[in-house]
C-alpha cells in the first residue's frame, strides 16, 4: 500500500484497566515529555474543570507518545507499545474530559490528532475486539469533528478512510466524493488510488473482526491469543500487511 497522502488524525473509550496492551508496570521509565504531561496532570487535581489546562494535559500526552514513536525510530529501536498505549489512553481520557467542558466540539487540530491516536491503537491491536471497535468509532467522533471545521483534502480524508474501517463504506465513497471534488486537479488520481487501497484494507480488517468474534464465540474465551490490528500502510506503526 502507498504512503499514506494524510496522517490520520482519530469516541468511546471502553472503561476497563489497563491490558497487556497498554500496562506501565514493565515499560521504560517516564520520558520529559511524559513528565511534563505529569506536572499538568497534578495542576488538574486543584482545578479538574479547567478546559485550557484539559486540552494541554491532552496536547502533552500527544507529544509524549510523539516522541516515543520518532526518538525509537531515530535510534532504530523497536517501538515500545505498551508505553505508547499508556501515554494514548492519558492523551483521551483529558480529551473526553475537555469535550464535556467545550460542548462537545473541539478545534480541528486537537481533533485531528485525537483520531490519529485512536487510529494508532488499532494499530497496536487489542485481543479484545470490542475494544478495537471502540477505538474505531473514536476515532470516528474526532474525526467528525475535524471535518465540521476545515473542509479540505487533508481533513476530509480521514473522515471517509476511518469511516471504511468502522465498516460504514457507503458513507466513507460519500466522503471521498467530496474530498476528490475539493483536491487540485493534479493530485485526484493519486488520492483516488489511496482511496482504493484503504478501502480494500478496511474490507480485510473487518473480515478478520468477523472472524475473530466468532471464534470468541465459540470457543467462549473472553479475549483472542494474539491482538487483532488495524494496517493502514507500511508508513505506520503496523507494516503487517495481512493481503500479502
Amino acid at each position: 500500500m502507498a504512503v499514506p497522502l494524510v496522517a490520520i488524525a482519530a469516541g468511546l473509550l471502553i472503561a476497563r484497566p489497563f491490558g497487556e496492551e497498554d500496562a506501565r508496570s514493565d515499560g521504560p521509565p517516564p520520558t520529559r515529555l511524559e513528565a511534563k504531561a505529569q506536572r499538568i496532570e497534578a495542576r488538574l487535581e486543584e482545578r479538574p474543570d479547567n478546559a485550557r489546562l484539559l486540552r494541554a494535559a491532552t496536547h502533552a500526552w500527544l507529544d509524549a507518545a510523539h516522541d516515543r514513536i520518532s526518538s525509537s525510530r531515530l535510534k532504530g529501536a523497536p517501538i515500545p507499545f505498551p508505553a505508547l498505549a499508556h501515554d494514548y489512553r492519558a492523551a483521551l481520557k483529558f480529551w473526553h474530559a475537555f469535550l464535556d467542558q467545550t460542548g462537545g466540539e473541539a478545534s480541528a487540530d486537537v481533533a485531528e490528532a485525537i483520531a490519529n491516536a485512536y487510529m494508532n491503537l488499532t494499530e497496536i491491536g487489542s485481543r479484545d475486539p470490542a475494544q478495537i471497535e471502540a477505538d474505531i468509532a473514536g476515532a470516528v467522533r474526532a474525526s467528525q469533528i475535524a471535518g465540521r471545521h476545515i473542509h479540505d483534502v487533508h481533513t476530509l480524508s480521514p473522515v471517509a478512510i476511518i469511516a471504511y474501517y468502522n465498516g460504514e463504506f457507503d458513507r466513507g465513497e460519500r466522503t471521498a466524493g467530496t474530498t476528490l471534488a475539493t483536491a487540485e486537479r493534479q493530485v485526484r488520481p493519486a488520492v483516488r488510488q489511496q482511496f482504493v487501497e484503504y478501502r480494500e484494507s478496511a474490507e480485510v480488517f473487518r473480515r478478520l473482526l468477523r472472524q475473530a468474534k466468532q471464534e470468541l464465540r465459540e470457543t467462549g474465551r473472553p479475549r483472542l491469543a494474539e491482538p487483532l490490528k488495524v494496517y493502514r500502510s507500511t508508513a505506520e506503526l503496523n507494516q503487517d500487511d495481512p493481503t500479502e
